[in-house]
């Protein structure tokens, strides 16, 4: 038996088919550049979280963050 008879070999070739129409879907919409700033913009506010969680303090603002382990419950 030959292997590219094998719907195997059919199968084998969907994911790439569907794969191009979807790399010229997103290339058509711009979803690349748009994809790549949102994940930019992601990185940006995590790094001001990260800050803002270790030292108490959101940069820039001059405000004090909540902090964990200091209360005003007695």
């Amino acid at each position: 038996m030959d292997d590219s008879d094998s719907p195997a070999s059919e199968n084998g070739k969907l994911p790439l088919r569907m794969y191009r129409r979807l790399k010229a879907w997103s290339q058509r919409y711009g979803l690349e550049r748009k994809f790549s700033a949102l994940l930019l913009l992601a990185a940006v506010l995590s790094g001001i979280a990260t800050f803002a969680a270790m030292t108490g303090r959101l940069p820039g603002a001059g405000i004090r963050a909540a902090s964990c382990c200091s209360s005003s419950w007695t």
